[in-house]
């Protein structure tokens, strides 16, 4: 099934993020969250990706945000 056809299915809203797992030698690729109060889940582990920019597709979105996070240390638990 391509992309396309599995968004046909979907009847939800439109999706307005997406996180991805990086299995890096058999650990997962993980990362912590700033300690900023406003933000969803402060100074907690979490997955690389985040919030959709345009009309990007979920991959686009978590490739681009992935890559934005390894900015940050990126450390498997």
């Amino acid at each position: 099934m391509s992309e396309k056809e599995g968004l046909l299915m979907w009847n939800g809203p439109a999706f307005t993020g997406s996180k991805i797992a990086l299995i890096v030698g058999g650990g997962l690729i993980t990362y912590k969250r700033d300690q900023k109060p406003d933000i969803p889940f402060p100074g907690m582990w979490d997955l690389p990706g985040g919030g959709r920019e345009g009309d990007e597709s979920p991959a686009e979105c978590a490739i681009r945000r992935s890559a934005r996070n390894s900015e940050s240390p990126l450390l498997p638990p």
